[in-house]
């Protein structure tokens, strides 16, 4: 039967062999030290940006923050920002930014990064090399995203505005011929307001009965009694008429006053900085990762010698 192993010579090789571990300590924090310096990794700088979205119509069961993320994320926004401040040549990715490269699409989604926070808010995080530019690209994703929030709404504006143009011609002709139809009632048939002319002619018939109508009489009788149905009709088929015309022409001038708005779609609560200090590499980090990952495997490899002593 093999006698149980003791490992309390580990502790024992750690304090014999503590100034061998101390050595390789050093090495370590000095080589991880040296080889996470800007020679070998550029470091880069953060900026930051909080938006809370704003005038958004929305769309199905989207909330706004996710209509707005929607738009941030938008291939249309990620290329105008690529255009405008030449991302293919500041990464150094031979590319068309209009139609971007893979690779170009790649290293831009590793240095943006767009997402919802738990306060219906959304939050731009840009990574770059030069702080300036870490800046400059979360502005322009902002900047870019409210022109194409824009673009989209003018774009259904203008729908809206033809169709509401077609309607206020076909409902303004509409009106007119009936205008006219009561134009000719009016003038041919002397009938100018049917309510009040209608009790005046049912008074003076009621008198007039058993005496004889005058000629003028019958006529107004005769004239309000083929004609009186529609005139009526047509008066309030004119006034019904008008009260669409006005509620299309509201909803027409709105329409017409979205197209020519300068809105935003974001409330900027916090934004976009040059750092003054980089994020990345965080040195420290790595030199104590190294110095533990090499004591760990030092004294690994000390157990292993001192078992095959042992043996």
């Amino acid at each position: 039967m093999d006698k149980p192993f003791d490992n309390r010579f580990i502790l024992e090789g750690i304090g014999k062999w503590k100034k061998h571990l101390l050595i390789v300590a050093i090495v370590s924090a000095a080589a991880s030290a040296f080889f996470s310096g800007p020679m070998f990794i550029k470091p880069r700088f953060k900026s930051q940006a909080i938006l809370y979205p704003v005038n958004l119509v929305p769309y199905g069961n989207e909330s706004p923050a996710e209509q707005l993320l929607q738009l941030l994320q938008s291939t249309e926004v990620r290329n105008a920002v690529m255009v405008k401040l030449r991302l293919n040549e500041h990464y150094g990715i031979p590319s068309n930014p209009a139609q971007p490269s893979n690779l170009l699409i790649r290293e831009y989604g590793e240095r943006v990064s767009i997402s919802k926070t738990e306060y219906e808010s959304v939050e731009i995080t840009v990574m770059d090399t030069d702080p300036v530019m870490a800046c400059r690209i979360a502005e322009e994703i902002i900047a870019g995203m409210n022109q194409f929030a824009r673009k989209i709404q003018r774009e259904k504006s203008s729908e809206l505005h033809v169709m509401f143009a077609k309607q206020l011609a076909k409902k303004n002709q509409e009106n007119d011929s009936t205008q006219e139809r009561l134009k000719d009632l009016r003038v041919n048939f002397g009938i100018l307001d049917f309510e009040q002319e209608a009790k005046y002619v049912g008074r003076e018939h009621t008198k007039a009965l058993g005496k004889g109508m005058p000629p003028a009489l019958q006529e107004k009788h005769r004239n309000f009694a083929e004609k009186g149905g529609e005139f009526q009709r047509a008066a309030e088929s004119w006034k019904a008429g008008q009260l669409y015309y006005n509620k299309i022409k509201t909803m027409y001038d709105d329409v017409t006053a979205d197209l020519f708005k300068e809105l935003t779609y974001a409330n900027v609560v916090s934004k976009p900085y040059v750092a003054s200090d980089k994020s990345y590499p965080v040195r420290w980090l790595i030199v104590s990762g190294s110095v533990c990952a090499s004591l760990a495997m030092a004294i690994f490899l000390l157990f292993l010698f001192k078992r095959e002593r042992l043996a």
